[in-house]
């Protein structure tokens, strides 16, 4: 006889199935979650000890089919894990909680920037700028999301290939979105302007938010990448071992990185957008923990995220290193030629490094991502609660988490 236990697997699977078939039917979950909710919650009694808190495999096949159903709309989720839910055996609220956030990870592509007195939140197609404006009130829009690769949208889905386009994207929609949040500064400039003046300046905006990402591009290649191979060059009577000097070149690019972060973090704007940052990590934390996004929620979450962007630049600078010593060449322009045109390969490579470390919790992973997270100590600040209030509209305008 199969005993009760070995069933519930099964059984639960078939409740999943259900509640998503009936989901992406438009049908609507919500008669299936009782039984689902009850289901789940037995199998956690019916756990030995503390084994229920592994959560490993045992909710696999159920977080399967959840994908689908979130993936519809993700709301619903909490409503069948609500975070205070009672179990009268120790530890199993960890196991609810960790199944949210183990559905959650699949489908949840929320990210953003600081702008401008605001916060910028993009999830899958569709984004929303948040603005404090200077007489206090958060002004709220949503667009939806182009990629740079136009009707091409599978090159953003290719491992290896997605990261560039996915960083010139980034690139693209935070200087489009730092630039409509400052446009809130400069409104008493531009009241008197005819419909024909206004049109002029929107094109002549466009065409330096163009020259800003190139100009951009050209000086981060010159100043990261670049400046650091001459600096290291001039070693070369006293280092003569040409992968120790790229060693020491990687060492002196990351130095500069970090330079760069202290110098501008002394502007009184800069602070500020720094606190933003915090906020909107803050949020993003609050959310994938499965908390109801509320400012006291919020303010106790962590500042810190794995998938931040400084990360990922952190990454980019330390794979550098790896891809230089093992491709090595004798003229010193072919040397900077090789530093260039491995740009996109070491973003390819750094993205996927930043996405594993976003979705895992493994000990090895959580090791390389120490040194991203420690510089991101540099990058956000404590928000102040007007700043995580601007942050949670800008969250709610593109994710329903109730």
């Amino acid at each position: 006889m199969v005993p009760p236990s070995a069933r519930f697997p099964t059984r639960r699977a078939a409740l999943a199935e259900e509640a998503a078939r009936r989901a992406l039917a438009g049908l609507g979950p919500e008669l299936v979650l009782p039984q689902l909710r009850a289901q789940t919650v037995q199998e956690l009694l019916a756990q030995p000890g503390g084994a229920g808190c592994e959560l490993c495999g045992t909710l696999q096949t159920l977080t399967g089919a959840l994908t689908q159903c979130v993936r519809r709309r993700p709301g619903w989720l909490y409503a069948m894990f609500p975070s205070g839910i009672t179990c009268p055996v120790p530890a199993r609220p960890a196991l609810v909680q960790a199944a949210v956030l183990e559905a959650l990870r699949p489908v949840l592509a929320c990210g953003g920037q600081a702008v401008l007195e605001g916060i910028m939140m993009k999830n899958r197609d569709r984004y929303a700028v948040a603005v404090r404006k200077p007489d206090g009130e958060i002004f709220v829009q949503t667009e939806e999301f182009h990629s740079v690769t136009g009707r091409y949208k599978k090159l953003t889905t290719i491992p290896f290939v997605r990261g560039v386009f996915n960083f010139i994207d980034s690139m693209v929609l935070g200087i489009k979105t730092l630039t409509f949040s400052a446009s809130f500064y400069e409104e008493e400039e531009e009241k008197n302007f005819s419909e024909a003046e206004q049109k002029k300046k929107e094109k002549q905006e466009s065409l330096l938010m163009a020259g800003t990402v190139a100009f951009s591009i050209v000086a981060a290649v010159a100043i990261f990448m670049v400046l650091p191979y001459f600096l290291s060059s001039l070693m070369k009577p006293v280092v003569p071992s040409y992968h120790l000097r790229t060693v020491i070149e990687g060492f002196v690019r990351i130095g500069i990185f970090i330079i760069y972060i202290l110098l501008i973090s002394r502007m009184e704007d800069i602070q500020r957008t720094f606190m933003y940052h915090g906020a909107e990590h803050k949020c993003i934390n609050c959310i994938e923990h499965g908390l109801p996004l509320t400012v006291e929620n919020v303010r106790n979450s962590s500042r810190q995220h794995k998938r931040c962007g400084t990360s990922f630049l952190f990454f980019v600078l330390a794979i550098s290193i790896i891809l230089l010593l093992l491709i090595r060449v004798e003229s010193p322009l072919m040397r900077v030629v090789v530093r260039i045109v491995l740009l996109p390969v070491i973003a390819g490579v750094s993205y996927e490094v930043l996405k594993l470390a976003g979705n895992s919790d493994n000990p090895v992973v959580n090791l390389l991502s120490k040194p991203g997270m420690a510089i991101q100590k540099m990058t956000t600040s404590e928000p102040d609660d007007g700043m995580i209030e601007v942050a949670i509209q800008a969250v709610e305008a593109v994710f329903d988490w109730r």
